[in-house]
């Protein structure tokens, strides 16, 4: 099977379900009969030309119009007649750009597996519709839809109503498929290593703790990771801390790019303002080893007002670590039941401030077995093995 996965951003540009789909198809490659290339586009590079690159061995190719960037400049300035001709300029060229790819290579891959908002994952789905090759449409952010981009909607429907498989990483994506009339749908979480992410030892946090951060062996350690974006909702965290005893302490860590600079920068003006210097730390920039991040502290903190999944609160909970968390339908509540593995909260610095001091006191034995049970169901083998399957339908019994 020859496999060409089309997404919205790749490695080494930061993107989550990049991340987790290059790993995904490193696993699968290792079997003699899957291999695969990528096509992406991007928020951090605009070319004239199709950018060809390799990444850990994988061949990429990265088309994105630099019509887009104007058009992400006039999103916070300009007239909206302007914005609107750069997305159609954006979109013609991205859209003109991939159809010669995929003529170009046409005879290179007979499955396409597509995530992310971009115009290359719509064109690429209209033409596997058309020549009858299996689709595996991914849903991995709160807003996305199987059908997009917009103003293609119509075709892409089609084509993933004809040869498709919606992919959705929680029941709130998969209801949402549903409800737009797409059948086939497979729900899943994101995998988590269950090597990687399980319960430390005391010994091994309080080493941590010390490689990380300033803080004692007595303080309580609450940790938020994910990229510095205002969706996040990283800064209503500093507001919280301030309704804690002291020896509550604040890590905060994620990735950081121009999109999230003016929500990094505000947060390091707000701790200086609050003096929190003492009790907050800030951490900018991709976290290699999350595992360890989990390992040191007591509970975690999930404040985002908008998510697909979460997946760094499945990865605490693999580490037997309570997570305070915004109550979200369908995304935070599938896995968190609330006063046993974690706390469900309003996303409000008192609703926060209440819910780390109910977590610290959930029964450790608890969360180590809810642990245990959550490592089985997430684990990489079984959700490769499914992809595995899904890979493996053929053209005929898929095409409706």
């Amino acid at each position: 099977m020859k496999v060409l996965l089309v997404c919205s951003k790749y490695l080494p540009e930061y993107s989550g379900a990049g991340l987790r789909a290059h790993r995904t198809y490193q696993r699968l490659s290792s079997r003699d009969d899957v291999e695969f290339k990528v096509l992406c586009s991007s928020m951090l590079y605009f070319e004239y030309r199709n950018e060809k690159y390799r990444y850990e061995g994988i061949e990429v190719t990265r088309i994105s119009s630099p019509w887009k960037k104007k058009y992400l400049k006039s999103k916070t300035k300009g007239c909206r007649f302007r914005r609107k001709l750069y997305y159609a300029m954006m979109a013609l060229d991205e859209s003109l750009r991939t159809f010669a790819y995929l003529v170009v290579n046409r005879k290179s891959f007979d499955r396409l597996h597509t995530f992310g908002h971009c115009w290359s994952a719509g064109i690429a789905a209209i033409w596997c519709g058309f020549f009858k090759k299996t689709i595996i449409r991914e849903m991995v952010t709160m807003n996305s839809r199987p059908d997009d981009p917009p103003g293609i909607r119509v075709l892409v429907r089609w084509a993933l109503q004809r040869c498709g498989y919606v992919v959705a990483i929680s029941p709130l994506l998969a209801e949402r498929a549903k409800k737009l009339g797409y059948q086939r749908i497979w729900c899943r979480p994101n995998p988590v290593n269950s090597k990687q992410f399980c319960v430390g030892s005391v010994s091994e946090s309080q080493a941590l703790r010390g490689t990380y951060t300033p803080f004692s062996p007595e303080d309580i350690i609450l940790l938020e990771l994910s990229k510095f974006s205002e969706v996040k909702n990283k800064e209503m965290l500093l507001e919280m801390i301030q309704l804690l005893p002291s020896k509550y302490k604040l890590l905060i860590a994620g990735p950081l790019d121009a999109s999230g600079q003016a929500v990094y920068d505000r947060m390091m003006k707000r701790v200086q303002e609050l003096s929190l210097e003492q009790r907050v730390v800030l951490l900018p920039g991709f976290v290699n080893h999350p595992e360890q991040f989990f390992c040191l502290s007591d509970v975690f903190l999930f404040a985002s007002l908008s998510d697909g999944l979460g997946t760094p609160v499945l990865e605490a909970l693999c580490c037997g670590i309570p997570v305070v968390a915004n109550r979200l339908k369908g995304v935070t509540d599938t896995w968190i039941q609330h006063g046993v593995n974690g706390m469900l909260c309003d996303a409000t610095p008192q609703s926060f401030a209440e819910g780390v001091i109910a977590a610290e006191h959930l029964s450790r034995e608890t969360l180590s077995q809810r642990a245990d049970t959550l490592r089985d169901q997430v684990n990489p083998e079984s959700l490769d093995a499914n992809y595995y399957r899904l890979l493996n339908i053929s053209d005929e019994q898929v095409v409706a």
